[in-house]
């Protein structure tokens, strides 16, 4: 054979364990999944490389077959034909290649089928080469739609760079799988989830009550979102030293638990869909609520959502409470991730300040209190329900996912 069909072949051909190295840095359970709306799973690139090869074999065996006919000289200069081809173009991955309808993958071959069907693609490939042996490709021209006019010694190598950009492309669709797994989506539970505040609300004055004491409702919407602690704290500031706060405590929660019991746990709207699109998006998910952690489970397991969290973490797992970081940060621990691949979900400003703290984003979803505009400032972003905090997300992972492209 030639030796600039030798050397363009073995060019080729050494694309193909890099293309082999980038699909394994991809776990396998997630060689199908796309990183995004519009863009290709590992499994649709390595069609889309047998599409594209099976293509120009095709062409390739055409082109070569017509000049032949016409006569078509020897090729007479035998110096190394790669050193004097542009290869960058087609690396460079910030220009977009178009494809053509042709090379759109259907989605329906499996990882281990396009491997099969992209050695049988390389074997046409070479045998359309082996066609031409010998001839001056040089004079061979045929334009390219991204590239322009190329001769077939473009070509061949073209073949070649455009698997190692498609290895490219696998490393980033890597890249951008990791980074929507890495994005944990913590959530306050009381007034963001479930929609238990009113409920907390009554049990709370009716103890003050029996003891002689009015909670006002706005004293009560200073307390929310604050650790079981400082919320005491606030209390004997408002009602005294005499008033005896563990005893009110202790009878609010009695009444809230009764009242639970007695009328179930209600839902904030959207919260089941919500759920279900964290989980469609394999997002690791906890809850970090000022509630102690058993009873967190158990309204959690009442409102039937518990199934949907890998950890929950309470008030009394920490010795600081909201605003204190200590909450999240204990929960960014027991998920494996590092504070800065948590985002927030929380209802208060307590909980927003701790979040923010502990290095954070925050989606603040406002319950009954509308946030100080000091508030608003820090955090990542502040909606009116679970549904507009969903678009957020989805803009979040889209952003992680922005890089990759065809």
């Amino acid at each position: 054979m030639h030796p600039r069909l030798v050397e363009l072949i073995d060019f080729i051909d050494r694309q193909r364990p890099d293309l082999e190295r980038a699909v394994a840095e991809v776990p396998e359970a997630d060689r199908t999944r796309a990183p995004g709306a519009g863009q290709w799973s590992v499994a649709q690139v390595l069609e889309h490389l047998v599409l594209i090869e099976r293509g120009l074999a095709k062409r390739f065996a055409g082109w070569l077959a017509e000049h032949r006919a016409g006569g078509l000289a020897a090729e007479i200069d035998g110096e190394p034909i790669l050193p004097r081809i542009d290869t960058a173009r087609a690396l460079d991955r910030s220009r977009r290649l178009r494809t053509s309808a042709a090379g759109e993958p259907t989605g329906r071959l499996s990882v281990d089928d396009a491997r099969t069907a992209l050695d049988e693609a390389r074997r046409d490939l070479k045998a359309a080469l082996a066609s031409g042996d010998g001839l001056a490709l040089g004079e061979v021209v045929r334009p390219h739609p991204g590239l322009g006019p190329l001769n077939m010694y473009e070509w061949i190598a073209f073949v070649g760079t455009h698997m190692a950009r498609h290895a490219a492309q696998i490393r980033e669709v890597s890249v951008a799988l990791r980074a929507g797994a890495a994005l944990a989506v913590i959530l306050d539970m009381d007034g963001l989830m479930l929609d238990t505040e009113p409920i907390s609300l009554g049990a709370w004055r009716a103890a003050a009550a029996d003891l002689g004491y009015d909670l006002d409702p706005s004293t009560y919407g200073r307390m929310i979102g604050l650790g079981h602690a400082a919320a005491l704290d606030l209390l004997r500031r408002e009602f005294g030293d005499a008033c005896p706060i563990d005893d009110l405590a202790s009878a609010a929660r009695q009444g809230y638990e009764a009242a639970l019991d007695a009328g179930g746990i209600p839902h904030k709207p959207g919260l089941e869909p919500f759920l279900r699109f964290l989980d469609d998006r394999r997002l690791p998910r906890a809850v970090a609520t000022s509630t102690a952690a058993a009873l967190a489970r158990h309204k959690l397991r009442r409102a039937g959502v518990l199934g949907y969290f890998e950890v929950v973490v309470g008030g009394d797992d920490v010795s600081r409470g909201k605003p204190d970081p200590d909450i999240f940060l204990l929960t960014a621990e027991r998920l494996g991730l590092r504070p800065d691949d948590c985002l927030v979900l929380e209802d208060s400003e307590p909980g927003l300040r701790a979040a923010v703290a502990a290095g954070m984003r925050v989606i603040l979803v406002p319950d009954r209190t509308e946030p100080a505009a000091d508030a608003r400032a820090i955090a990542y972003a502040v909606t009116d329900s679970l549904d507009t905090a969903r678009t957020v997300i989805e803009r979040l992972l889209d952003e992680a996912s922005r890089r990759v492209s065809r």
